[in-house]
């Protein structure tokens, strides 16, 4: 009985921090979209989270088209995301195809 209490505790636990992530996301999302009607829809978007860059939606493909990032699923989000020390060669290919770039530091979504 008590292994029963611990797996129910464990999978909502693991509901509880998806919907955490999910409501995380939806939040960068909309935020990336109120930022490219601000800036043109020739912005990509990204967000600084701890050593790495996360894309949403349409700078998210943007940068798949790009770079051949991996896009990821949650929902009718897509994102991707790719290390700091990797923005070097990854900014250029942005520029020259076009786009501008917007950068969000942590405490700007």
């Amino acid at each position: 009985m008590e292994t029963k209490k611990q797996n129910i505790a464990t999978v909502l636990e693991m509901n509880i921090q998806e919907i955490a992530q999910t409501a995380g996301m939806k939040i960068r999302a909309a935020k990336a979209a109120e930022q490219r009607e601000k800036y043109g829809n020739n912005t990509i978007v990204l967000f600084a989270v701890g050593d790495s860059y996360e894309a949403y939606n349409e700078s998210a493909e943007a940068l798949h088209d790009i770079c051949k990032q991996p896009l990821f699923f949650m929902g009718n989000i897509s994102s991707t995301d790719f290390r700091k020390k990797c923005a070097d060669w990854i900014y250029p290919k942005m520029i020259k195809e076009g786009y501008k770039i917007c950068i969000l530091e942590n405490g700007q979504y």
